[in-house]
């Protein structure tokens, strides 16, 4: 048990407080709820960040796709007028 200068329950003032074996002070109920509070906003912005990414990968991956497709049409569409032409694009 030490000194702590400090606020506890609103009250500005020097107060007796415990301390862990490493000189530590050992939170209040209210500053753990404080600290547990901190800490669930950080998971909601890592999982916020998460989910972005998520979105950003899958943006990508669709626009990769609807590229690839695009040029499968394309392709299609090339082999397609050879074959006008009487030209066999497998033999090219």
């Amino acid at each position: 048990m030490g000194l702590w200068q400090g606020s506890y329950q609103e009250t500005q003032g020097l107060w007796l407080r415990w301390y862990d074996a490493d000189g530590n002070w050992i939170p209040t109920a209210n500053e753990r709820a404080q600290l547990e509070s901190l800490r669930a906003d950080s998971e909601r912005e890592r999982a916020d960040s998460e989910r972005e990414r998520a979105d950003s990968e899958r943006q990508r991956a669709d626009s990769e796709r609807e590229r690839a497709d695009s040029e499968r049409e394309r392709a299609e569409l090339l082999a397609a007028r050879l074959r006008e032409l009487n030209i066999d694009p497998d033999q090219l």
